[in-house]
This record gives structure tokens, sequence and C-alpha cells, in this order.
């Protein structure tokens, strides 16, 4: 079972590195690395080690392990902004 579905809103921090993947998923299209934390919205369940995300307008593969559930009172400060 994926800790995440599609739609939810996940923290990653700094120094990620996120990937763009084929349309197999085996192939590394391009890769970038965080240089802040972000939010990111989940647009698809999990696909083997990674999730997919929205970042900045596009998206990437993000690792289980470098995302972090976002609570409803952290969606509430960021709302507040």
């Amino acid at each position: 079972m994926s800790k995440y579905k599609k739609g939810d809103l996940v923290w990653v921090p700094s120094n990620i590195t996120l990937l763009q993947l084929d349309e197999k998923e085996n192939t590394v299209l391009d890769w970038i690395k965080t240089s802040k934390p972000n939010n990111m919205l989940v647009i698809n369940e999990k696909s083997g080690p990674y999730y997919h995300v929205l970042f900045r307008g596009q998206k990437w593969s993000a690792r289980e392990n470098d995302m972090y559930e976002v609570t409803e009172e952290d969606k509430e400060d960021i709302i507040a902004g």
C-alpha cells in the first residue's frame, strides 16, 4: 500500500535529487537537486521506489524516503503565508 496518494501535499527538504524518467521509467532523462525545502503535490501513485510529484510545473520522480507528510496544521500555515 502506498503511503501517499494522488493529490497529497508533501514536503521535500533541500539537497534532494529529483529525476525525470522515460515512459518505461528505466532511463533518467534529467535530474535536479533541490536548493531549498519545497512543498510538492503528488500527481501519481507510487511507481517502483518513486512517487511522481509536481515541481516547478513539471513531473518529477521523488523517492518515498525523501518525502514527508504535510499535516493539516502545516497546510493552514502554508495558506496563511
